[in-house]
């Protein structure tokens, strides 16, 4: 038995070439003595497999597939170790694929031809790479999420991460001493014989423009993202010359104090702003096909341009199912087999190997309520 690791799903989708599949959903809790739980769940999802194998695919042999799905339930390290929101677990005859989400899924089981990718494709729409900056008045830290992971950034000793040890001598404020105040508010209590507040103003001007010239020579970022107070993101943002500066996504809170699983418990909703968007500009793009007759709504048309490669993007509702299963001959929805098969995995499998895009969109916001609908490459 081979058991992969993905986080990429075009590698996943390369390995992907013979089926029959079982793929299995299930959230899994952060708290390891909560482990067992998972493995609770696993076990009942498990038993449904075997079920739908055997009614599915009766002359296909389903030991090959328990032998690699039931080690995993004695596996108590296994269990213990996962840190994700939710897990994937994809097997054909030859392989077991497992897949990490940031988020949670509906937990179900499929047996089909293909693969039941929505869960892991609904999770690719919620990623993308950032640098987070958490800015405070006198000290900043710095953060990556790169590849659904989120690593703070270790700076030499000679980096500006704290205002003393960016303007050392040049601080106008005299004699200060520094502290953060201990409600969380993120800002600075300055006291000393020459407090004054335009000159403590110079000295974050000048922290800023420091950290903002630091970044740009010594960080390589496409995105940078501010979570900070509104004043002092304002601030901020008036003094840098960073063309990857974020101007729409950002975190308006104080970063003071955090640890670094708080910081990323806050960014969670950066990830949710980022996949509304997807499928916002997905449904605009979807009108706009409309009256240049580039799109398709049925069964039979998404299946054809799905077999010929002429779909551009493939709308699926989120947890969507439609009865089918493509076949050499075109769409068989009459037999058993066609009635149990989710024709939107075959859909979405033929879409992504021809170079196209699939995009879960929550049921409700469906064009017309379908469950599935495509743009066409052609008219």
């Amino acid at each position: 038995m081979v058991t992969t690791h993905y986080i990429d799903l075009k590698t996943l989708l390369n390995d992907l070439q013979h089926g029959p599949f079982v793929s299995i959903y299930l959230n899994t809790l952060p708290l390891r003595n909560e482990a067992e739980k998972s493995q609770i769940t696993y076990k009942n999802l498990l038993k449904e497999a075997k079920e739908q194998f055997t009614t599915l695919f009766p002359e296909t042999n389903w030991s090959a597939f328990e032998a690699q799905l039931t080690p995993l339930l004695s596996d108590a390290t296994f269990w213990r170790d996962q840190l994700s929101v939710s897990l994937g677990i994809i097997v054909n005859q030859n392989e077991m694929m497992v897949t990490r989400l940031n988020a949670a899924v509906t937990q179900r089981v499929s047996v089909s031809r293909f693969p039941d990718l929505m869960p892991i494709i609904n999770n690719s729409q919620r990623q993308f790479d950032y640098t987070l900056l958490c800015l405070n008045q006198d000290s900043f830290r710095l953060f990556k999420y790169q590849g659904q992971r989120f690593n703070e950034i270790i700076f030499p000793e000679d980096a500006p991460t704290t205002l003393k040890k960016a303007l050392g001598d040049e601080i106008k404020g005299g004699d200060l001493n520094f502290r953060t105040n201990g409600d969380g508010a993120g800002s600075v209590s300055y006291h000393g014989h020459n407090a004054k507040d335009e000159e403590t103003e110079i000295d974050h001007r000048n922290y800023y423009q420091a950290i903002d010239d630091y970044l740009i020579d010594h960080v390589d970022s496409k995105r940078l993202i501010l979570f900070g107070l509104s004043e002092n993101q304002a601030l901020f943002r008036q003094l840098s010359k960073n063309s990857a500066l974020a101007q729409h996504l950002r975190i308006t809170a104080s970063p003071a104090n955090l640890s670094k699983e708080q910081i990323q418990k806050q960014t969670e909703p950066l990830h949710q702003q980022w996949a509304a968007a997807i499928v916002a500009i997905t449904l605009d793009r979807y009108q706009n096909a409309i009256p240049q007759r580039k799109i398709l709504t049925t069964s039979q048309d998404l299946v054809l341009a799905a077999k010929a490669g002429q779909i551009d993007t493939l709308l699926l509702a989120q947890d969507g199912f439609a009865a089918g299963i493509m076949t050499a001959d075109g769409l068989d929805q009459s037999t058993s087999i066609g009635q149990r098969h989710n024709l939107l995995f075959d859909l979405s499998d033929y879409t992504l190997n021809f170079g196209g895009k699939v995009v879960i969109i929550p049921s409700e916001q469906m064009p017309e309520g379908q469950t599935a609908c495509a743009i066409s490459r052609y008219r």
